[in-house]
């Protein structure tokens, strides 16, 4: 709903019938009323300018919503309710790898590395006697991506593999 799904595309989504989606559509815009308000000055926003922004100010150009198509202006109009928060999620990720891999050359040179990163989440391998230092110097830089009205947190998981991953205190 956040990213524009109108009431026909929740009922199919949902599998309920059209007046039941419409009553959770209107329910969710009741219980987070500014969500509304956002939604239409993202829209607003992007037929004034030609873009929107990420929280970094990375732009992403929609130049579809001067479209004389009606639906190419709708599509574009989800592509810019969108983008700001996906690209702002991005924007966090690069961030993330960034100031993880300089604080693992400045500090945990042969003892730590960065192996990938899977959306939100970063992976690394650490040899087991440092992670006591690393998870909270990483912690650290991953919480202090952006400083602002929206707090970030990171959770470390450490294990042997995947499968046995337990959550780091």
């Amino acid at each position: 709903i956040l990213y524009g799904m109108g009431v026909n595309a929740l009922a199919q989504s949902m599998e309920v019938p059209r007046e039941r989606a419409e009553a959770f559509w209107e329910e969710y815009f009741r219980d987070f009323a500014g969500v509304a308000d956002w939604i239409e000055k993202i829209k607003k926003e992007v037929r004034r300018q030609g873009y929107v922004q990420t929280l970094f100010g990375r732009r992403r150009y929609l130049p579809e919503i001067y479209s004389s198509a009606e639906y190419i202006q709708k599509e574009a109009e989800r592509m810019a309710v969108k983008a700001p928060i996906q690209g702002t999620a991005a924007d966090i990720a690069k961030l993330a790898m960034i100031r993880a891999q300089k604080f693992i050359d400045e500090n945990f040179v042969l003892d730590a590395y960065q192996l990938l990163q899977i959306h939100d989440e970063l992976l690394f391998e650490v040899k087991k006697e440092r992670i006591k230092d690393f998870v909270p110097g990483v912690r650290k830089i991953l919480e202090g991506i952006y400083e602002g009205e929206i707090v970030l947190t990171a959770e470390a998981k450490v294990g042997d593999n995947w499968a046995e991953m337990k959550k780091y205190e």
